[in-house]
């Protein structure tokens, strides 16, 4: 029975998306027959179950979790994030290299980088390849959002990035963009894999009338949604000041945005500060409760500020696409979610920050109703089509079971 050890920061009930995929690929994985190994941390205070202790292990048959301390991130400042990632990167070099030796390492690119250098002391120290799981590019991403100035720093996590990619047995990620930009830094095209991120269609599915809509008291409105992380790449702020004209003409609508993260209590403030009563805040939902939660909207929002799409994928755009909801993407001309959703007619694709364009693809879908159920029953044809989660698990599958037994 081949043995993987997986290492990432999150893992179910995490409300973060890779922890989420993270845990149904290694069940799926498991079922297969192989035997399964995490090194993770534990979700952070406020998730539901959460708790904070050195070390706790959870064994089910023949997968096994550690889940390690981890500093929690708390108010997201930069201190605390430090301290959130390597807190919990030199506690998994520990526990990697104690752990019963696996045949193949998985490492996934949270925390940023720093996955990838445990891989190596793996690989040098015990001699075990490993596959490295690209979900957003570092440095790149951070450069363009302005998180790293400092051209010494740059340079360092540019070398390091280098270092994984090349000694690295295969690299996935998840676009032919991604992929193009990997590969752009000397990487053999060869050697990098696209196997896209995916939802479960068993877990989301259609649903006609959610009782979310009168839990969140949203019956008889036209529902745009946001849900996932607030982060600093999807330029919230701005999305709802170019909502205020729409709002006024169409006193129906409202803008609910469903999740937690580091721009909430700015987005919040913004909003009862400007009196934007058309804008709803509700927490992240339980996995279980999600396509419920989904189902609210009428239309989804896939926002990325300029020039973000080339160094990620959302995630939150495959259970969209489950809950069979139309997309307004605000992303790149010719990115992954721009090329889907005007292909295949799901919805919307403008560039973010044209707010003129904006507010027209909402006027025209508040007026046009039946073709937005049009494109959502599209977007589940779709899906089951490309994204399902079965998919991309058996493409991993496939992936591995060669890496393995190929050495």
């Amino acid at each position: 029975m081949k043995h993987l050890l997986f290492i990432n920061q999150h893992y179910y009930p995490d409300y973060a998306a890779t922890g989420q995929l993270l845990a149904e690929l290694c069940d799926d994985l498991v079922s297969a027959g192989f035997r399964v190994t995490v090194i993770t941390g534990f979700p952070e205070p406020g998730t539901f179950p959460s708790e904070i202790r050195p070390l706790k292990v959870e064994k089910n048959g023949i997968l096994t979790i550690f889940r390690l301390y981890n500093h929690p991130a708390g108010n997201k400042s930069i201190l605390n994030r430090l301290l959130h990632f390597f807190s919990f990167w030199f506690l998994s070099i520990i526990k990697s290299l104690t752990v019963t030796r696996p045949d193949l390492v998985f490492v996934m690119s949270t925390p940023p980088l720093l996955n990838g250098v445990t891989a190596n002391l793996i690989r040098l120290i015990r001699r075990v390849p490993y596959v490295y799981n690209v979900q957003d590019l570092y440095p790149d991403i951070a450069v363009q959002m302005g998180t790293i100035r400092n051209r010494q720093l740059i340079r360092l996590s540019a070398a390091i990035e280098n270092y994984i990619n090349h000694h690295a047995q295969q690299i996935v990620t998840l676009s032919e963009p991604m992929k193009d930009k990997i590969v752009s830094h000397g990487v053999e095209p060869g050697k990098v894999s696209v196997i896209p991120n995916w939802s479960d269609g068993n877990l989301i599915r259609p649903v006609q009338d959610s009782p979310l809509r009168t839990e969140w008291d949203l019956r008889d409105r036209f529902v745009i949604m946001y849900s996932g992380n607030t982060g600093m790449s999807q330029g919230l702020d701005w999305i709802m000041e170019a909502m205020v004209p729409v709002a006024a003409d169409h006193p129906d609508l409202v803008f609910v945005i469903v999740g937690g993260g580091v721009r909430l209590p700015q987005l919040k403030e913004n909003a009862n500060r400007n009196g934007w009563t058309f804008v709803r805040f509700f927490p992240f939902q339980p996995k279980e409760q999600l396509g419920q939660s989904l189902a609210v909207a009428d239309l989804h929002l896939v926002p990325l500020t300029a020039g973000m799409s080339d160094y990620l994928v959302p995630s939150k755009f495959y259970g969209i696409a489950a809950a069979g909801r139309p997309t307004l993407a605000l992303v790149d001309e010719g990115s992954e979610i721009d090329r889907i959703v005007r292909s295949q007619n799901l919805g919307f694709s403008i560039r973010h920050g044209q707010a003129d364009d904006f507010r027209s693809a909402i006027t025209l879908a508040v007026n046009d109703r039946d073709s937005l159920r049009e494109m959502g029953v599209r977007a589940r044809r779709y899906f089951d089509s490309t994204l399902d989660r079965t998919i991309a698990t058996s493409a991993y599958r496939t992936l591995l079971n060669r890496l393995v037994n190929n050495g």
